[in-house]
């Protein structure tokens, strides 16, 4: 067992204390500004390595950019593109399109980037699996002292960020929040580092399906005990389900070709057709009691999606270009938000949707494929299903800046066999 896994560049040092000192940067309202920043530096440096190549480049250290990448960046460039169409079609001023500009910098544009960075860069995914232990390990320690501040009856928000005025992006990305207590049940929830709870929920289920493969045990339990305790300070009804349905499902495909597995499905779906009725209606009791659990917070998404969708019809091509405030009935929650599609819908119309639908299939594809011959495709596979089921409830594009360890983990993935060296075996 490795116990001292160390950076050995400058990509994997940015990744490694980016990751470790997410909390130091959590106090002083930098992780939005850095999560987004470094990427782009990286990126950067990418280029010019790309650029400077030449034939007598060594074959390990040339960068060669993945189709996949490009498609990704295919993709974020059209839901640009839609992006001001759209905006130009509503006459919003130049300011409002200036800023529009930097957020899709912060949101869209990281897809492509962090999978560039993962796939041409020499980070070894084991690093990246130690940082997550190492964050999960902090974050017992912060539930902790959060738990003791509510106890003591502490002010929950301790301060918000004074940057958020230069970035004008919302202010809840750099509130420093110590707990929150849910509206409708009363219930005591944690943020940690996120924004939001069903944020830290997600990057939860990301980080422990990472935290699955660290070699060292310790770090493993630390990590998976650290997880599991975010996923349930969270208190999301999300992560709750699409962990074990994502674990679940990975699983089954790569154990499909196991002669007992087609035996106990044939199993299952013969039962299945006998008491259709009667798991059909356990299945709608256990949605409903889903749903129930903050029924007004499932009510408020529900009709966001609803006005969202019947509003896309104002602009179906290209989009109002960007999320527009709600009436007061939906307590002013921006129309196009917590919902990916709905939302890429609405803000970037049929080309934005079909430009990131294409590029999400085909990753998924892509990743099922590779899942069944490579554990690190399998991890990968599962982080992007979490994603993807996340997304039905999110704006992904949003969230891009937390679970970006995710993304760079994924482009690992689609590295040319040049790099096998940093791949998770070694």
């Amino acid at each position: 067992m490795d116990h001292s896994i160390k950076p050995q560049n400058l990509a994997e040092k940015t990744v490694w204390y980016t990751i470790v000192l997410s909390y130091p940067m959590y106090f002083l309202g930098l992780v939005f500004p850095v999560n987004t920043t470094l990427p782009w530096l990286l990126l950067i440096n990418v280029a010019m390595r790309f650029w400077n190549q030449s034939a007598w480049t060594p074959i390990e250290k040339r960068i060669r950019i993945p189709a996949i990448v490009w498609m990704w960046t295919f993709s974020a460039v059209t839901v640009l593109i839609a992006m001001l169409v759209g905006l130009t079609n509503f006459n919003y001023d130049i300011r409002e399109i200036i800023r529009s500009t930097l957020n899709w910098t912060r949101e869209w544009a990281l897809f492509p980037i962090c999978l560039t960075l993962g796939s041409c860069l020499k980070v070894r995914p084991k690093l990246i699996y130690r940082a997550v232990c190492n964050l999960c390990g902090q974050s017992l320690i912060m539930l902790v002292v959060c738990v003791l501040a509510f106890l003591a009856k502490i002010p929950d928000l301790i301060y918000t960020s004074p940057i958020e005025r230069l970035t004008q992006n919302g202010s809840m990305f750099y509130e420093v929040r110590l707990y929150l207590i849910d509206v409708d049940s009363g219930t005591l929830r944690f943020t940690l580092f996120a924004p939001w709870a069903p944020a830290l929920g997600l990057v939860a289920c990301l980080y422990f399906l990472m935290a699955l493969q660290e070699s060292d045990k310790i770090w493993k339990s630390i990590g998976l005990v650290g997880a599991t305790a975010m996923i349930l300070a969270s208190v999301s009804r999300g992560a709750f389900l699409f962990l074990p349905a994502a674990l679940l499902v990975v699983w089954m495909w790569v154990a499909w070709n196991r002669a007992y597995i087609q035996l106990v499905a044939g199993f299952l779906i013969f039962w299945f057709g006998l008491f259709s009725f009667t798991v059909s209606q356990a299945f709608s009791t256990a949605i409903d009691g889903f749903k129930g659990a903050r029924k007004s917070s499932s009510q408020l998404r529900a009709v966001l999606q609803r006005v969202a969708l019947e509003r896309w019809a104002e602009a179906p091509m290209w989009g109002h270009g960007k999320q527009i405030p709600g009436p007061k009935v939906l307590k002013e929650m921006p129309l196009g938000s917590h919902h990916t599609w709905f939302g890429l819908l609405f803000s970037h119309g049929l080309v934005g949707f079909v430009a990131v639908l294409i590029s999400s299939v085909t990753t998924l594809l892509v990743l099922a494929i590779k899942a069944k011959g490579d554990q690190t495709a399998r991890v990968a596979l599962g982080m992007f299903l979490i994603v993807l089921f996340m997304s039905m409830g999110e704006n992904m594009e949003k969230l891009a800046y937390l679970f970006w360890p995710a993304l760079v983990l994924i482009g690992t993935v689609f590295r040319p066999k040049s790099m096998a060296y940093y791949r998770a075996e070694h």
